[in-house]
């Protein structure tokens, strides 16, 4: 599903970025993959089960490492020692909201190929 959701993703990122000069491209892109990579981590813990099969709290390490992810993401494009170490700029709130809808797309794209892609074993 990851061909569905790269170019899904790409559009989004695509579509915000021409009012943003070079640096809040980058930081718009490395916040896009941040969160493609959250959706990922709960749409990849099984190649035929739907990841609320498991439960998304299942797994309280996925969970500690998502948080340590998105803390450093806030941290390296908010902070100002961030901003100065890495150059980045601040992103206005608006962009998350189409980054976090492609990343539910992306999720959601990978939920129905588990449902329909689904193996009939039987046991």
């Amino acid at each position: 599903m990851a061909a569905l959701g790269c170019p899904i993703v790409a559009l989004v990122v695509l579509s915000a970025s021409f009012s943003f000069d070079q640096q809040s491209k980058a930081d718009l892109r490395f916040a896009a993959i941040v969160l493609t990579q959250v959706a990922n981590a709960f749409a990849c813990r099984s190649a035929h089960l739907s990841m609320f099969r498991f439960g998304v709290g299942s797994s309280p390490l996925i969970l500690w490492s998502i948080g340590v992810e998105l803390t450093l993401l806030m941290l390296l494009v908010y902070a100002p020692f961030g901003n100065y170490v890495l150059g980045t700029a601040p992103l206005p709130f608006w962009v998350w909201i189409p980054l976090a809808l492609a990343a539910l797309l992306l999720l959601l794209a990978e939920e129905c190929r588990k449902r329909i892609g689904r193996p009939h074993v039987l046991a």
